[in-house]
């Protein structure tokens, strides 16, 4: 069984690699951004109407969250 001082320190370690992996792995878009609805409207002539109302349907029910 390991001792807390132990516990903390390999828990430290794998803290601390985990946040230099997602610090390292993360990156900067390239892209421009573009608020949701805007989008919808840029992508909705090239989209199914049905798919295009699945798209709006869900960003509805996620606003409400």
């Amino acid at each position: 069984m390991l001792s807390e001082s132990q516990a903390a320190s390999e828990s430290g370690t794998s803290v601390e690699k985990a946040s230099s992996l997602c610090s390292s792995s993360i990156k900067t878009p390239k892209s421009p951004w573009m608020p949701f609805p805007m989008l919808f409207a840029a992508i909705s002539n090239r989209v199914p109407c049905k798919h295009m109302e699945l798209v709006t349907n869900y960003y509805e029910l996620f606003k409400v969250c």
